[in-house]
């Protein structure tokens, strides 16, 4: 029972966002799609949630990289596994 509750503890405790994603986030904002891409992408490599989720969005809208909707659910899976809620919702649409 502890380890339930530590394990849930641990997913509701929120985690610090990255710098990188900062940067893509305020790029998408202004239309640089290739900037956030470039920002982001080793960070998603890396296992950020964040830019996977990111990532995802713009290989689905095309925005700065070529439309890849395979790449994109891959990301969004991706990104769903890491507890980004939602990327759930994206994948079940």
């Amino acid at each position: 029972m502890r380890a339930f509750f530590a394990l849930l503890l641990l997913i509701a405790i929120p985690r610090p966002v990255s710098a990188d994603f900062v940067v893509a986030e305020a790029a998408v904002r202004n239309g640089e799609y290739p900037l956030a891409y470039l920002a982001c992408k080793s960070e998603a490599d890396a296992g950020d949630a964040e830019c996977q989720h990111l990532l995802g969005y713009l290989y689905q809208e095309g925005l700065g990289v070529p439309l890849n909707p395979t790449e994109a659910i891959r990301l969004f899976r991706r990104a769903a596994k890491l507890l980004r809620y939602d990327a759930f919702s994206v994948i079940s649409s």
